[in-house]
This record gives structure tokens, sequence and C-alpha cells, in this order.
């Protein structure tokens, strides 16, 4: 199906992102972080991730193996 295959590429690109990157290059995701493009990351739900882009002031795009996913970043957090 279109969806099935969608799936495929979203994997392939994570596959490609993240192949060959050492575990210690991945940050930790957090809320307050600071990232930029092209940064690797960790998240507790979605695991090993790359960032492809930002989109706006504290939001960005990451791929994940599940997919990609829009995050936030540089919050304040009490």
């Amino acid at each position: 199906t279109e969806a099935e295959k969608k799936s495929q590429i979203a994997l392939t690109e994570w596959r490609n992102a993240v192949e060959g990157v050492d575990d210690d290059e991945f940050k930790p995701y957090l809320l307050n972080g600071v990232y930029q493009e092209d940064d690797y990351l960790l998240h507790a739900q979605f695991g090993k991730g790359k960032v492809l882009r930002i989109t706006g002031i504290g939001k960005m795009e990451v791929i994940f193996e599940t997919g990609t996913r829009r995050l936030v970043y540089n919050r304040q957090t009490s």
C-alpha cells in the first residue's frame, strides 16, 4: 500500500541519517535543550534521531525510526 511504501522510505532515510554514528554523539532530548540542524539526539520515546531542519523559533523537525516528528526545544522549564 501507499502507507507502507512511505513508511519504508522513512525507515531508509532514518537508517541513512544515523548509520555509523557513535552512541556518544547522540544528545539526550530535553525541552530546554538547544539543538541545530544535523544534531543527533536520543528521545526517551522515539529513540535515536537526527535534526533535519529548524522550522521556527523553538521548533525542529527530527527523523526517527518511526518517521519524522516536530519537536519543541529551548523552552523554559520550572
